[in-house]
């Protein structure tokens, strides 16, 4: 099932990588970051390029969630 547009996070959104206790958490976990690009995938679901201070990763939306959308449109 692909998730509905309105869910999608967006370039310049604040997100926070999601901490997984007892499994294996994703790189970054607990940190806050900006997502800086949107990779649409074959399967119809979606990878975000997340920058964090001195790094950066790619995360599908099960792996983090916003902070703060960003308002510019």
């Amino acid at each position: 099932m692909i998730p509905p547009t309105r869910s999608r996070p967006k370039v310049g959104d604040l997100v926070q990588i999601t901490d997984f206790p007892n499994h294996e958490s994703p790189p970054h976990a607990g940190k806050v970051g900006i997502v800086s690009d949107v990779l649409a995938m074959s399967d119809g679901w979606y990878q975000y390029e997340i920058i964090f201070d001195n790094d950066r990763g790619w995360y599908d939306t099960l792996q983090f969630s916003v902070v703060n959308e960003n308002e510019a449109r």
